[in-house]
């Protein structure tokens, strides 16, 4: 788990999870995980590593502030990210944007 990525969003809302928001009520909320890390070699070692993986936010309307937070949070954490994806979730009922981030660990 990367913390930077976590403070920087925690910056935004308390309404953060790891992997999961599994029984959470409160909407908007954002869910948050690293799917695999980025290394670079040097000679024969390894001299840096990041971190890759998604925050995804889950909302009821589409002028929802924290779509504008989070990416600036993250930017100013020193995350590269970018938006990957919208979609509408129509079970339910919520719009869902989706960022990949890569940090360094």
């Amino acid at each position: 788990m990367n913390e930077t990525v976590k403070n920087a969003l925690l910056s935004c809302t308390q309404n953060v999870y790891n992997y999961t928001a599994r029984g959470n009520k409160s909407v908007p909320y954002v869910v948050y995980g690293n799917d695999g890390e980025n290394v670079f070699r040097s000679g024969d070692h390894r001299s840096e590593r990041a971190d890759q993986g998604t925050v995804d936010l889950y909302t009821k309307t589409a002028s929802d502030p924290l779509i504008r937070a989070i990416p600036r949070a993250l930017d100013t954490a020193g995350v590269a990210v970018y938006l990957n994806s919208v979609q509408y979730e129509d079970e339910a009922g919520l719009l869902h944007y989706e960022w990949v981030y890569e940090a360094v660990a």
